[in-house]
């Protein structure tokens, strides 16, 4: 009778820890009071601090920074080609200087040697024919930099061409008319070196005026 009992109580006991094993799972689960946060819970919170501010996103002052920065740049930028050219410019000036004044020193030997003959003896002559050659070099060395002289006697005066220094009356040239050259000007192209230094024509002489009181 015993044993019956007790294979009875052996036989119902697995159906009831079944039943108590599926009542607990059908429970809320259990929580964890204090939760540990993990790396990567802040992710998306550290990427969005990282990620460099597009121009849509930036605040008025950061694109104000920006901007500053960029104008700085470009004005330094600017000051040095500013420097670089007008460096160049004087270089390239100074070398054709150099060039010119290297032609001149020629011409300047000459003249040297024409100082040194002139002690000794030797004909007016040939004198004037050594400062005819030399003057002849020097205006062929104007020419071959486009140099020439100024058209000024018995033309029209042209303010642009020619500088006047007074007036005369003559009976040679009519008003407005340059009567002397004082001063030969010179041009290169269209650009004028050194204006004409005239006397201007007045007009022809009034018997009556030039008469003393």
């Amino acid at each position: 009778m015993t044993d019956d009992k007790t294979k009875r109580a052996h036989s119902d006991a697995p159906d009831k820890i079944e039943i108590e094993i599926e009542h607990a799972g059908d429970g809320p689960l259990p929580t964890d009071p204090d939760p540990v946060l993990k790396d990567e819970d802040f992710s998306g919170e550290t990427e969005a601090e990282d990620a460099p501010v597009s121009a849509e996103t930036a605040s008025p002052n950061q694109r104000i920074a920006e901007l500053e920065d960029k104008l700085l740049r470009a004005a330094a930028d600017f000051d040095n080609y500013k420097k670089r050219t007008a460096r160049q410019f004087e270089e390239m000036a100074n070398a054709a200087t150099d060039r010119l004044m290297g032609e001149f020193l020629e011409i300047i030997d000459n003249f040297e040697r024409a100082r040194e003959h002139a002690g000794e003896s030797v004909s007016l002559d040939s004198l004037l024919k050594g400062n005819e050659l030399i003057h002849g070099q020097m205006v062929a060395l104007l020419a071959k930099h486009n140099l020439e002289p100024i058209e000024a006697l018995g033309k029209p005066f042209d303010p642009n061409l020619h500088e006047a220094l007074f007036q005369v009356e003559t009976d040679q040239h009519a008003e407005g008319i340059v009567a002397q050259e004082l001063a030969r000007g010179y041009r290169q192209g269209n650009r004028v070196l050194r204006h004409s230094r005239v006397a201007v024509s007045k007009g022809k002489i009034n018997a009556d005026t030039s008469k003393k009181p």
